[in-house]
Formats: C-alpha cells, structure tokens, sequence
C-alpha cells in the first residue's frame, strides 16, 4: 500500500503506511527475515521524507538504512547516493563530496565500470561528482568528470568504451551542458578569454546533439521538451553574457551561434 501511494505522490499517506509497517515488525521480533523488512520501511521512510522536503528527517533514515546493508554492496552505494545527491541538491557539496568519492569508486575499477548494470548509476555518480568539485572549487577535476561523463556516449579512447546505440541523447546535452557552466565560473574568477572560446565550442558541440535529437523526434511532445531545453539552456548562456558584461564582438558571436539551432526557431 505505501509504494502505491508513493507512486502517486500521496507521500504524507504513504508514511502513514511504513509507519505502520516498521511498528508492526518491531512488535514482532520473531518475525522471519526482520532485518530484510526494518531496512526496507526504513529506506521507503526516507524517501518519503525526501519527497516531502524534510531533508534532515529523510537523511537520518537513509543513516539507519545504511546500517543494515552490508558495507561493498550494491544496496549499500545506491542508497548512499541517495543520500550524497540529496546534500548536493540542498547545496552542501562538502558534505557529499567524500560519499560521492566513495561511490565513483565502487562503480569503477582501474577506470573502468566494473559491471554492465552499473552503467547508468555511474553516470548520475560522475555527475554529482562533478557537481561537488565545481561547487568548492575544484574546477579542473570537475571538467575531468564532466568530459569523462559525456565520453561514456561515444567511442572515445580514452575512456575505452562505448554507450549503446539506443541511449538517448539527453543525457549526452546535460555533460556537456555541465562543462559549459564550470567554464563560466572559470571565466568569472579569472577573465581569462580561451574559456569564451571553450564555451562557445562546446555549445556548438550540444547544439547539434540537439539538432540531431530534433530530427530523431517522433512526437510533437518529445519535439517540444527538446526545443524547450535547449531555448532553457540558450537563455542560461545569454544571460551569463549580458551578467558578465562582454565586449561587443562576443555577445554578436554567441548570439548568431544559438540562433542557428533548429530548436530555436
């Protein structure tokens, strides 16, 4: 009954429910497998909480999830990156830096991700990595992660591997995209011009996923959210240009680059 109401966004009924259920396993001691059912009401309660915006709540039952899983599985990791992205979206990135460390770690050995089934959870991992160096200050180790992360889409060499054919696009534009904001911050500390450059070169890169993508489309609704994150991310550039107060050349030069994308018009 809880994860039905969770699936709906009936999160407040849905607590109610693991609630219940966590009593009930405690009044029962004996009961088989009572460890396997504590870590799941506590886990479904913490995500409740999260989904409820109770932040400090919802960490101090994934804390007590964690303490039922066995340190080196994958239950152990998923749920700790749960917790680490949680930090990372309520802006305490020194915080979640150390777990994210730890779970890029488990999902990778010698460069490499350790298994197939962990190919997308490394690259939400490397992403919220990235994310964390960026936001105290790491900026070159957080173009690494992030150049890394969009290589896992392509036959790169350096990262020896290749995405598989039916992986959407997407998720390609947000590396990039993530590039292009630690080179705005790079830009912002230093001024330094050839990161206007690096910039401008990668915005052409995603703009053409984003054409290819457009073309690929199959519904009005699909054509849409693309036009829709592009022209989101276009806005974001512009008006980092106009925040920065650029020379005239630059903003004219950026200008006509978004404005050539199909998705703009």
């Amino acid at each position: 009954m809880g994860t039905g109401k969770t699936a709906v966004d009936k999160h407040k009924q849905a607590l109610d429910y693991y609630h219940k259920g966590l009593k009930l396993i405690k009044t029962n001691p004996n009961m088989d497998d009572n460890d396997f059912y504590k870590k799941v009401f506590y886990y479904y309660i913490g995500v409740s909480h999260k989904n409820m915006g109770d932040l400090d709540e919802s960490l101090a039952y994934l804390d007590t999830t964690l303490t039922y899983y066995v340190l080196g599985t994958q239950e152990y990791y998923r749920t700790l990156e749960m917790k680490a992205t949680m930090l990372n979206n309520a802006g305490r990135y020194a915080e979640a830096l150390p777990l994210l460390k730890q779970i890029v770690g488990f999902y990778m050995k010698d460069g490499r991700i350790s298994t197939i089934n962990y190919e997308m959870r490394i690259q939400t991992a490397i992403g919220q990595l990235a994310k964390a160096e960026q936001h105290v200050g790491n900026y070159e180790k957080a173009l690494d992660l992030a150049h890394k992360n969009a290589c896992y889409f392509y036959k790169v060499p350096e990262v020896q591997y290749s995405i598989s054919s039916n992986k959407n696009f997407r998720d390609a534009e947000y590396c990039v995209y993530q590039k292009i904001d630690i080179f705005k911050e790079m830009f912002h500390l230093s001024r330094d011009t050839s990161l206007l450059s690096s910039m401008m070169d990668h915005f052409h890169f995603v703009m053409n996923i984003t054409d290819v993508n457009a073309s690929a489309s199959q519904t009005a609704k699909s054509l849409l959210e693309i036009s829709s994150r592009y022209k989101y991310n276009s806005d974001r550039l512009l008006n980092f240009l106009s925040e920065e107060n650029l020379p005239q050349r630059y903003q004219e030069d950026i200008y006509q680059l978004v404005a050539k994308s199909k998705a703009f018009s």
